[in-house]
Protein backbone atom coordinates (compact mmCIF):
# COMPACT_ATOMS: atom_id res chain seq x y z
CA UNK A 1 0.00 0.00 0.00
CA UNK A 2 1.71 3.71 -1.09
CA UNK A 3 1.34 5.73 1.62
CA UNK A 4 1.03 9.39 1.45
CA UNK A 5 1.55 11.79 4.18
CA UNK A 6 0.06 15.20 4.20
CA UNK A 7 1.04 17.73 7.41
CA UNK A 8 2.32 21.16 5.87
CA UNK A 9 -0.87 22.80 6.93
CA UNK A 10 -4.58 23.45 5.58
CA UNK A 11 -4.18 22.44 1.77
CA UNK A 12 -6.21 24.48 -0.49
CA UNK A 13 -6.52 22.24 -3.97
CA UNK A 14 -8.35 23.73 -7.16
CA UNK A 15 -8.73 22.44 -10.68
CA UNK A 16 -9.69 20.85 -13.10
CA UNK A 17 -23.65 8.46 -4.11
CA UNK A 18 -42.53 -0.47 15.56
CA UNK A 19 -40.54 0.43 12.05
CA UNK A 20 -41.91 2.57 9.48
CA UNK A 21 -39.75 0.99 6.95
CA UNK A 22 -40.64 -1.06 4.28
CA UNK A 23 -39.64 -4.70 5.35
CA UNK A 24 -37.15 -7.35 4.76
CA UNK A 25 -34.29 -6.47 2.56
CA UNK A 26 -30.26 -7.41 3.36
CA UNK A 27 -28.10 -4.46 3.77
CA UNK A 28 -26.45 -2.68 1.18
CA UNK A 29 -22.67 -3.67 0.73
CA UNK A 30 -20.18 -0.66 1.94
CA UNK A 31 -17.71 -0.32 -1.71
CA UNK A 32 -14.22 -1.38 -1.15
CA UNK A 33 -11.27 1.09 -2.03
CA UNK A 34 -10.68 0.75 -5.61
CA UNK A 35 -7.11 1.95 -4.66
CA UNK A 36 -4.53 0.52 -2.54
CA UNK A 37 -3.41 4.33 -2.10
CA UNK A 38 -3.51 5.72 1.62
CA UNK A 39 -3.76 9.28 1.76
CA UNK A 40 -2.94 10.23 6.21
CA UNK A 41 -3.68 13.92 6.48
CA UNK A 42 -3.72 16.09 9.95
CA UNK A 43 -4.79 19.33 8.38
CA UNK A 44 -7.99 20.21 7.31
CA UNK A 45 -7.60 20.15 3.28
CA UNK A 46 -9.65 23.09 1.56
CA UNK A 47 -11.15 22.19 -2.08
CA UNK A 48 -12.18 24.71 -4.93
CA UNK A 49 -13.19 23.50 -8.64
CA UNK A 50 -12.66 19.37 -8.62
CA UNK A 51 -10.85 17.72 -6.25
CA UNK A 52 -10.33 13.43 -7.40
CA UNK A 53 -9.50 10.98 -4.61
CA UNK A 54 -9.24 8.17 -7.38
CA UNK A 55 -10.30 5.74 -4.96
CA UNK A 56 -7.71 6.31 -2.80
CA UNK A 57 -8.60 6.22 1.16
CA UNK A 58 -7.94 9.08 3.06
CA UNK A 59 -7.58 8.98 6.74
CA UNK A 60 -7.65 11.54 9.38
CA UNK A 61 -4.22 11.25 11.78
CA UNK A 62 -5.16 14.94 13.21
CA UNK A 63 -6.68 16.25 16.42
CA UNK A 64 -9.94 15.32 17.08
CA UNK A 65 -11.43 11.60 17.91
CA UNK A 66 -14.24 9.52 16.46
CA UNK A 67 -16.88 10.81 19.65
CA UNK A 68 -20.40 13.30 19.80
CA UNK A 69 -18.07 15.78 20.38
CA UNK A 70 -18.95 19.47 19.27
CA UNK A 71 -16.07 21.76 17.55
CA UNK A 72 -13.79 19.53 16.06
CA UNK A 73 -12.16 19.94 12.92
CA UNK A 74 -13.29 18.45 9.00
CA UNK A 75 -11.09 16.62 7.31
CA UNK A 76 -12.52 18.28 4.08
CA UNK A 77 -14.01 22.52 3.45
CA UNK A 78 -15.62 22.39 0.44
CA UNK A 79 -16.27 26.27 -1.19
CA UNK A 80 -17.86 27.75 -3.79
CA UNK A 81 -18.55 25.52 -7.11
CA UNK A 82 -16.47 22.72 -5.68
CA UNK A 83 -16.63 18.98 -6.86
CA UNK A 84 -15.28 16.44 -4.12
CA UNK A 85 -15.31 12.63 -5.82
CA UNK A 86 -14.11 8.96 -5.59
CA UNK A 87 -12.98 9.22 -1.93
CA UNK A 88 -12.64 6.44 0.77
CA UNK A 89 -12.83 8.43 4.08
CA UNK A 90 -11.76 7.21 7.52
CA UNK A 91 -11.54 8.81 11.39
CA UNK A 92 -13.04 12.39 9.72
CA UNK A 93 -13.87 13.84 13.38
CA UNK A 94 -16.62 16.31 11.70
CA UNK A 95 -16.22 14.69 8.32
CA UNK A 96 -17.32 17.45 5.45
CA UNK A 97 -17.87 20.80 5.72
CA UNK A 98 -19.72 22.96 2.97
CA UNK A 99 -18.91 26.59 2.61
CA UNK A 100 -20.42 27.56 -0.59
CA UNK A 101 -23.07 27.31 -3.67
CA UNK A 102 -22.86 24.43 -6.37
CA UNK A 103 -20.87 22.34 -4.44
CA UNK A 104 -21.02 18.79 -5.32
CA UNK A 105 -20.14 15.30 -3.71
CA UNK A 106 -19.82 11.90 -5.68
CA UNK A 107 -18.71 8.25 -4.64
CA UNK A 108 -17.98 9.38 -1.12
CA UNK A 109 -17.77 6.37 1.03
CA UNK A 110 -17.59 6.85 4.95
CA UNK A 111 -18.19 2.90 6.61
CA UNK A 112 -18.29 4.92 9.90
CA UNK A 113 -19.47 7.99 10.34
CA UNK A 114 -17.83 10.37 13.27
CA UNK A 115 -19.77 13.28 14.36
CA UNK A 116 -21.37 14.45 11.24
CA UNK A 117 -20.32 13.16 7.46
CA UNK A 118 -21.75 16.61 5.66
CA UNK A 119 -22.84 19.76 7.03
CA UNK A 120 -23.36 23.11 6.69
CA UNK A 121 -23.16 26.18 8.97
CA UNK A 122 -26.58 28.70 10.21
CA UNK A 123 -27.79 31.16 8.32
CA UNK A 124 -25.30 30.81 4.95
CA UNK A 125 -28.25 30.59 2.47
CA UNK A 126 -25.73 27.96 0.26
CA UNK A 127 -27.62 27.12 -3.34
CA UNK A 128 -27.56 23.73 -5.59
CA UNK A 129 -26.02 21.07 -3.65
CA UNK A 130 -25.73 17.95 -4.68
CA UNK A 131 -24.75 14.51 -2.63
CA UNK A 132 -24.71 11.54 -4.97
CA UNK A 133 -23.55 7.80 -5.34
CA UNK A 134 -22.15 7.78 -1.94
CA UNK A 135 -22.38 5.69 1.29
CA UNK A 136 -23.11 6.49 5.00
CA UNK A 137 -22.76 4.02 7.92
CA UNK A 138 -22.52 3.25 11.60
CA UNK A 139 -23.68 6.79 12.73
CA UNK A 140 -24.18 7.43 16.38
CA UNK A 141 -25.83 10.72 15.58
CA UNK A 142 -26.16 12.87 12.03
CA UNK A 143 -24.69 11.47 8.60
CA UNK A 144 -26.38 14.88 6.92
CA UNK A 145 -26.61 18.14 9.19
CA UNK A 146 -28.58 21.48 7.50
CA UNK A 147 -28.47 24.17 10.02
CA UNK A 148 -30.89 27.02 9.76
CA UNK A 149 -31.37 28.57 6.46
CA UNK A 150 -27.86 26.84 5.78
CA UNK A 151 -28.46 25.57 2.60
CA UNK A 152 -31.69 25.77 -0.28
CA UNK A 153 -32.06 23.42 -2.85
CA UNK A 154 -29.82 20.21 -1.83
CA UNK A 155 -30.26 17.19 -4.40
CA UNK A 156 -29.49 14.11 -2.25
CA UNK A 157 -29.84 10.82 -4.67
CA UNK A 158 -28.78 7.01 -5.14
CA UNK A 159 -27.07 6.81 -1.24
CA UNK A 160 -27.15 4.45 1.10
CA UNK A 161 -27.49 5.55 4.46
CA UNK A 162 -26.51 2.16 6.87
CA UNK A 163 -26.84 1.87 10.83
CA UNK A 164 -27.51 5.61 11.29
CA UNK A 165 -29.44 7.36 14.61
CA UNK A 166 -30.53 10.01 11.81
CA UNK A 167 -29.28 9.87 8.45
CA UNK A 168 -30.75 13.40 7.56
CA UNK A 169 -31.62 16.14 9.68
CA UNK A 170 -32.39 19.51 8.44
CA UNK A 171 -34.14 23.01 9.51
CA UNK A 172 -35.67 25.99 8.18
CA UNK A 173 -34.96 26.97 5.15
CA UNK A 174 -34.06 24.02 3.33
CA UNK A 175 -35.36 22.70 0.48
CA UNK A 176 -34.48 19.04 -0.03
CA UNK A 177 -34.70 16.40 -2.66
CA UNK A 178 -34.26 12.62 -1.71
CA UNK A 179 -34.73 10.38 -4.54
CA UNK A 180 -33.94 6.74 -4.99
CA UNK A 181 -31.66 6.63 -1.71
CA UNK A 182 -31.54 3.26 0.56
CA UNK A 183 -31.84 3.74 4.36
CA UNK A 184 -30.96 0.52 6.49
CA UNK A 185 -31.16 -0.51 9.88
CA UNK A 186 -31.87 3.21 10.56
CA UNK A 187 -34.20 5.01 13.50
CA UNK A 188 -34.80 8.27 11.85
CA UNK A 189 -34.35 8.86 7.91
CA UNK A 190 -35.49 12.21 7.88
CA UNK A 191 -35.56 14.54 10.88
CA UNK A 192 -37.05 17.94 10.53
CA UNK A 193 -36.59 19.81 14.31
CA UNK A 194 -37.77 22.99 13.34
CA UNK A 195 -38.94 26.06 11.14
CA UNK A 196 -40.42 26.25 7.46
CA UNK A 197 -38.74 23.40 4.87
CA UNK A 198 -40.06 21.40 1.77
CA UNK A 199 -38.85 17.90 1.46
CA UNK A 200 -39.86 16.35 -2.05
CA UNK A 201 -39.37 12.50 -1.78
CA UNK A 202 -39.64 9.52 -4.39
CA UNK A 203 -38.20 6.42 -5.36
CA UNK A 204 -36.85 5.75 -1.62
CA UNK A 205 -36.50 2.09 -0.29
CA UNK A 206 -36.66 1.94 4.02
CA UNK A 207 -35.39 -1.07 5.36
CA UNK A 208 -35.90 -1.75 8.78
CA UNK A 209 -35.53 2.06 9.79
CA UNK A 210 -38.28 3.25 12.71
CA UNK A 211 -38.96 6.89 11.32
CA UNK A 212 -38.96 7.05 7.41
CA UNK A 213 -39.94 10.88 8.58
CA UNK A 214 -40.12 13.02 12.16
CA UNK A 215 -40.97 16.65 11.51
CA UNK A 216 -42.74 19.66 13.29
CA UNK A 217 -45.51 21.78 11.56
CA UNK A 218 -43.33 23.99 9.07
CA UNK A 219 -42.66 20.97 6.92
CA UNK A 220 -44.24 20.45 3.57
CA UNK A 221 -43.71 16.78 1.90
CA UNK A 222 -44.03 15.95 -1.24
CA UNK A 223 -43.76 12.77 -3.55
CA UNK A 224 -43.93 9.10 -2.00
CA UNK A 225 -42.84 7.47 1.44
Amino acid sequence: MTVLILSLGACEVSGGGGADGDGGGSAPKIREPSSNKLVQLNRTKTISGTFDCDGATYRWTGPGDCSQKEGMPPMFVLRAGATLRNCFIEGAPDGIHLRGSNIKIENIVMADVCEDAISAPKNANYDNIEITDSQFAKCEDKCLQFNPRSVKKVLIKNNDFVDATRCIRFKGGSDLIVEDNVFYKCKEALRHSEGSAKLRVKGNKFIGVKHKVRKTSGLSISGDL
